[in-house]
């Protein structure tokens, strides 16, 4: 996959940096999950040194994702759901390539990169990354007996030659095509009616190989079920949980269990958490009780660790500290060079001294002689 990415974006013009203005954006597809090269080069002299680069996004605050100045990355100003994900070429800057390299792909990086040289000529790249993934209706990974679930590979720039396939653990690996579903079109599958042997992963494939980010259902044989997002949910966003029975009775009350502990309880089989983070990440289940309980469903949130207010990564303080060490190493010679200079000039002046005081005493001793 990560192979693909780099040639969609050497396909794309090279940026020569003669403008001061933006150039038309070029557009780089990604697929959730994976890592994307978002291309950005620079015509440097051959003696030149290596510019300050700035690589932002449109819409973020802070908008920097990516800034490389004196060598080193600069992680103060970085916002934090980039933390520990983009990076360079290493030691091609001098060649005046500062492509930006973003691992772990979400759904939430699509939009407008921009990369700037911040001093001297301000050159300006701009990048659309569009990122693919494969697409659950409803949105959800648990699924009764008999029910109907519809798949589709997900492409803003409309590409084609997708196709949905799935891994079961009595199927293999097989296209829709294969009869398990129905291919509405050719990046479509839908299953009329799931059945235990529908459990397995499924994802979108190119004609090439490549392939999208998988995603796991679940067809049980359970009275009970939870349906929960299929897809990593956002930051900040709305989350509801719905806990569903094969038979409804108006009696049920209905238990959300988080990684084993009770999170809520309710009479209408909805739990909605609110502005979720990082810590809402985990299994969930739910249950009936004196009823049943349904299969876990791990929920994954993207979005930064910490708020953005928060200290910098402990790599800021890595890079600081060997940039500290180095100049201690460089200047720690002449401090200790500078010391022992002043050291040996108290030393000649302490014992010219003596030598003054020594002569002014056998002076004085001889007049009383005579």
């Amino acid at each position: 996959m990560y192979y693909r990415l780099i040639v969609l974006a050497a396909l794309l013009p090279s940026c020569s940096g003669e403008s001061s203005v933006d150039d038309p954006a070029k557009m780089v597809l990604a697929f959730a999950g994976g890592a994307v090269l978002l291309p950005c080069n620079f015509s440097l002299p051959a003696s030149a040194d290596v510019p300050t680069v700035e690589w932002s996004k449109q819409g973020l605050h802070p908008d920097v994702v990516f800034l490389y100045r004196g060598g080193y990355e600069i992680n103060e100003e970085k916002h934090p759901a980039f933390w520990y994900r983009t990076s360079l070429i290493a030691k091609e800057q001098k060649n005046g390539n500062f492509s930006l390299r973003i691992a772990s792909v979400r759904l939430s990086d699509a939009g407008t990169y921009r990369c700037k040289r911040l001093r001297g000529t301000h050159d300006v790249t701009s990048v659309e990354l569009v990122v693919a993934c494969l697409q659950i209706s409803p949105d959800t990974s648990q699924f009764f007996r008999y029910q109907t679930a519809t798949l589709r590979c997900e492409d803003p720039l409309n590409s084609t030659g997708w196709k949905v396939k799935r891994k079961t653990p009595e199927g293999g690996v097989r296209p829709c095509t294969s009869g398990w579903g129905t291919a509405s079109s050719s990046s479509t599958c839908v299953i009329k009616n799931t059945y235990p042997s529908d459990t397995g992963v499924y994802w979108c494939e190119s004609a090439g190989g490549e392939r999208s980010n998988g995603v796991n259902i679940t067809v049980t044989d359970r009275n009970v079920l939870l349906e929960s997002p299929g897809l990593p949910v956002l930051a900040g966003a709305a989350v509801t949980l719905r806990c569903k029975a094969y038979e409804l009775s108006p009696n049920h009350t209905y238990d959300f269990h988080k990684d084993g502990r009770v999170i809520g309880s309710s009479s209408t089989g909805e739990l909605t958490l609110q502005s979720v983070s990082k810590s809402d990440e985990g299994l969930y289940v739910c249950s009936i009780p004196g009823y049943e309980e349904s299969l876990g469903n791990w929920m994954a949130v993207e979005g930064p660790p910490l708020s953005s207010s928060s200290a910098p990564p402990a790599a800021s303080f890595s890079v600081s500290f060997s940039r500290v060490m180095f100049h201690l190493l460089v200047g720690t010679p002449y401090v200790v060079s500078t010391i022992l200079l002043g050291l040996i000039y108290r030393d000649r002046n302490r014992a010219a001294r003596v030598v003054a005081e020594r002569r002014g005493s056998n002076d004085v001793i001889m007049e009383i002689v005579v």
